[in-house]
């Protein structure tokens, strides 16, 4: 027997609703040559409209299997890293502008946010008592300021999505890392059969590249540097193989289902010697 979009063997189905569903969840050999058959069993033109709503339904139906809370995570996480770069280089040029006017107040500021504050007060004179214009200054910074607005949205709403798909993964690393380790990983389900040698690395594939081809140091940890146990650790290969081991356990938990169990394994982290 074979499989084709209106029957398999000698079951038929006229409905393109049905048809979608009955053939995608059956298995067998599928039939290549299947429009010589379908033309003879419901004519020409019949068959021609239902292979038109068959495949455009069947369409759809994939695209409804494709989108998943993983691949909305993986889609905004991708959306902050952007938004990131395009504040860092509006930063740079923001407190380029701002040191031609300001030179001493630039030298002090400390962070993107004060920039930004001290920018929307730079009228009148600049340090060399010329006239400034404040144009520029104001097109640099409406733009950040729009779109750290943006940025703190964007932020929210993985907050809230990881809070429904991996609570345990987001209290043990907090949302935005755990929601880029579900991208790296491709899902919480890759993410949940990965080895915790696997997810230490997450982040870190060039770096081990050039350790494979090049005969580089090996990197010790990828985005899990973002967590602050490592980021703080004198030895932070160690304290990343230890949360590495936190996170499989983590994800396992989330998409396996079980109970809470986040703050413990990030209590059981904090005490030990290492971190």
């Amino acid at each position: 027997m074979k499989l084709t979009p209106f029957g398999y063997g000698e079951e038929v189905w006229m409905d393109p609703k049905e048809a979608v569903e009955k053939f995608s969840r059956s298995r067998g050999e599928r039939d290549e040559n299947y429009i010589e058959r379908g033309e003879k069993l419901m004519g020409k033109e019949k068959f021609k409209k239902f292979l038109h709503e068959f495949f455009l339904e069947f369409t759809k139906r994939k695209l409804r299997e494709a989108y998943t809370p993983d691949s909305l995570i993986s889609h905004l996480v991708s959306s902050i890293e952007e938004m990131d770069e395009m504040l860092n280089t509006l930063y740079e040029r923001l407190r380029e502008v701002y040191g031609l006017m300001r030179p001493r107040d630039a030298k002090e500021v400390r962070s993107m946010e004060e920039l930004v504050r001290k920018a929307k007060k730079a009228k009148g004179p600049d340090d060399l008592g010329s006239e400034v214009d404040p144009r520029v200054i104001d097109y640099y910074v409406n733009l950040m300021e729009e779109l750290m607005k943006t940025r703190r949205k964007v932020v929210r709403e993985i907050d809230e999505l990881m809070e429904k798909r991996a609570p345990n993964l987001k209290a043990l690393v907090g949302a935005l890392l755990g929601a880029k380790l579900i991208s790296l990983a491709g899902s919480l389900k890759n993410l949940a059969r990965l080895p915790s040698s696997t997810i230490q690395l997450l982040g870190a594939e060039r770096a081990l590249f050039r350790h494979l081809t090049k005969g580089t140091k090996p990197p010790k940890h990828g985005v899990l540097i973002q967590h602050p146990l490592v980021a703080r650790a004198k030895k932070k290969g160690k304290v990343a193989r230890s949360l590495a081991a936190k996170v499989a356990i983590a994800a396992k938990v989330d998409y396996f289902g079980g109970e809470f169990v986040g703050e413990r394994l990030l209590k059981e982290l904090e005490e030990k010697g290492d971190v």
